[in-house]
């Protein structure tokens, strides 16, 4: 029942799904949504660019089925984020990956 009222809110963006992108808080607990750039593999870690200047890490602990999820991704698809963002040295933010009911793709 929670099950179904969770995927409801979530395909009709209410309550938490509906939060946009406004200012990251660096450290803090968040729930976001965010427009991807680009995506890109790289020192055996797949990463997102998204708007706002986060990154998206997958991390190692993420299963395959997810990572293969995150790497389907298009420019212009709409994410449901969530995690802690941390600085990084190249102005940008990141959140890091780690499971996979940290991110839910937004049907549009």
């Amino acid at each position: 029942m929670l099950a179904c009222r969770r995927a409801e809110a979530r395909q009709q963006r209410l309550g938490v799904w509906q939060a946009p992108l406004t200012s990251l808080v660096t450290g803090d607990w968040q729930l976001l949504q965010a427009r991807v750039l680009r995506s890109y593999a790289g020192s055996g870690r797949l990463k997102l660019e998204l708007e706002g200047k986060l990154t998206l890490i997958a991390g190692r602990e993420l299963p395959a089925t997810a990572r293969d999820r995150l790497k389907r991704l298009l420019p212009g698809e709409l994410l449901f984020i969530r995690g802690r963002v941390r600085s990084s040295r190249h102005g940008r933010q990141v959140l890091w990956i780690n499971h996979p009911w940290q991110f839910h793709l937004v049907k549009q």
